[in-house]
């Protein structure tokens, strides 16, 4: 796959499937399962779903109505949801930043069940 800027060339093309999934199925509203909060940065939520503990440690982040996942080991772009690559980049940087207190975060929500 070709990288731009180390994120999949596919980044600004509108055939990502999660574009087509209805904003209430991929963003839990409705669900009433709660949605932790992990850190706020400016405009930025970085949180997490309840129902994803059987998923690698990851983290989403949340800008407006603009959504990305992260991976938290390694940290890596999972889903770039849209955002503008420069935009993508400097959260990136921010989870690599916090990745210790995300994976904290995640362990303690999802082991303590």
């Amino acid at each position: 796959m070709a990288l731009l800027f180390g994120f999949p060339a596919t980044l600004g093309r509108a055939s990502r499937s999660w574009d087509r999934v209805p904003f209430s199925v991929i963003h839990g509203a409705g669900t009433g399962l709660p949605m932790p909060t992990v850190r706020r940065i400016g405009a930025l939520r970085f949180f997490f779903y309840s129902e994803e503990g059987r998923e690698p440690p990851h983290i989403h982040v949340q800008s407006g109505d603009a959504f990305a996942k992260f991976w938290l080991n390694p940290v890596s772009l999972a889903r770039p949801g849209r955002w503008k690559v420069h935009e993508l980049r400097r959260v990136l940087e921010m989870v690599r930043r916090h990745q210790h207190e995300f994976r904290g975060a995640w362990r303690d929500h999802f082991h303590d069940r």
